[in-house]
């Protein structure tokens, strides 16, 4: 279990104590929770209670971010989306979630845990990376070699599976990279 702050649980116990349906905003990469600060405004004026929490460990300003870069790094995607699932988890209303870039992937994360009412995900990141490398063929003719990968564990693909646009997997189990 992730460490809440004490603004987020300022915002939980608001939310709370609110008759309102609770909206999650969930920001992206190198931002912080106060990128949202005008849609809450919006959706609060709309009659919604909002919630912007900060990733594990985000600075509290912009000018700490500056000053500290490095507090970005060495999160994996699971802890930031466990913090997340922390924090809608103390609510007590189950709470659409909006998220844009890497916070729309992680939107998605945290609907297919149930932890949405409804889920919005703007323009959201991709789960993974499709890679293709050349690889010497018959007669010298290049072939490629695909490979799916997520950070840590890569999906090997059966790339004679494209038809009509889609893959199909080669193998039953991950395998780590």
């Amino acid at each position: 279990m992730s460490e809440i702050t004490d603004y987020e649980a300022q915002q939980i116990e608001q939310t709370n104590a609110s008759a309102l349906t609770p909206v999650v905003f969930v920001h992206g990469l190198w931002l912080l929770p106060s990128s949202w600060d005008r849609w809450r405004a919006v959706f609060e004026e709309a009659g919604y209670a909002t919630l912007a929490p900060g990733w594990p460990d985000d600075p509290n300003t912009v000018e700490d971010a500056n000053k500290h870069p490095e507090v970005f790094a060495h999160k994996t995607v699971g802890q930031i989306a466990d913090h997340f699932g922390d924090v809608i988890g103390r609510l007590t209303k189950k709470p659409a979630i909006v998220g844009h870039s890497f916070g729309g992937l992680l939107t998605q994360i945290l609907a297919g845990r149930g932890l949405a009412a409804v889920s919005v995900a703007i323009d959201p990141a991709p789960p993974v990376t499709l890679i293709l490398r050349p690889k010497p063929g018959p007669a010298g003719l290049g072939v490629l070699r695909c490979g799916i990968y997520w950070p840590g564990i890569q999906f090997p693909w059966n790339p004679s599976g494209i038809r009509a646009g889609r893959w199909t997997r080669a193998t039953g189990s991950a395998v780590k990279s």
